[in-house]
């Protein structure tokens, strides 16, 4: 999780946050990774996104094996709408206790449960969720595919970006798998949205869909990539199948 171009020139704190924790109820254990971006009109945005990673680990501890028997369509959908509505709960009170408006700690989310012990290794099952513009991608024989509709797209065009506490909206869910060589990105929008520019798309692949993957300092670098007029915080947590 990186502070943006605009951030770093401006010496404001970022407003991204992340956290990856190991979950588990009594019958399945998974991955949780999680990545939010606070909406940066709102003051107290970038403690909002913590404070939503955090308070998603607490509520999904005890869910994890509900999400993989929903699986995609309306039942996963109905499902996160639930937890959607109890972390936008949890995040008002304790704006209240705080002494601050709601809205001041919006932030959107994207999140994954990935499981921790497949029945075949070749197809590790997760589970994608989000709410606002936070998204996820596959990456999968050199190309990388958007797990999740892009909400500004579609007949007609929505320039409002959904978030928690205070505007959730139409929330995001997907499932699928990681194969042996695949890659699992959960991502906000300061990622995202340059990857629309096809060569960066390309350099990522070629960072990693290969047999090497990059230690921690080495992807800090490439996670790090310039690209003109986009210079949003910048949060990426990825997941190989190996």
């Amino acid at each position: 999780s990186l502070r943006g171009d605009d951030h770093r020139s401006q010496g404001v704190v970022r407003q991204d946050s992340m956290g990856i924790w190991r979950v588990n109820d009594s019958t399945k254990a998974a991955v949780l990774v999680c990545v939010t971006d606070g909406v940066s009109s709102q003051p107290h945005s970038h403690r909002g996104a913590v404070a939503v990673c955090q308070l998603l680990r607490d509520l999904a501890q005890h869910q994890v094996s509900r999400f993989f028997r929903a699986g995609p369509g309306k039942g996963l959908e109905i499902l996160w709408e639930l937890m959607a509505e109890q972390l936008s709960a949890q995040l008002s009170e304790m704006a209240v206790r705080q002494k601050m408006e709601p809205v001041t700690l919006s932030t959107t989310l994207a999140a994954a449960f990935i499981e921790e012990d497949p029945a075949d290794p070749a197809e590790r099952r997760f589970v994608i969720l989000n709410v606002g513009d936070a998204t996820a991608f596959v990456l999968r024989g050199g190309k990388f595919t958007e797990c999740l509709a892009d909400p500004h797209e579609g007949p007609v065009a929505e320039s409002r970006t959904w978030t928690l506490p205070t505007g959730i909206g139409p929330v995001g869910t997907a499932a699928g798998v990681i194969g042996r060589r695949d890659m699992l990105m959960v991502c906000s929008d300061g990622m995202s949205n340059p990857m629309r520019n096809g060569d960066v798309q390309e350099q990522l692949a070629q960072w990693w869909g290969g047999d090497r993957l990059p230690d921690l300092t080495e992807f800090g670098w490439q996670l790090s990539y310039r690209v003109k007029s986009y210079g949003d915080d910048r949060t990426a947590v990825c997941v190989w199948g190996r």
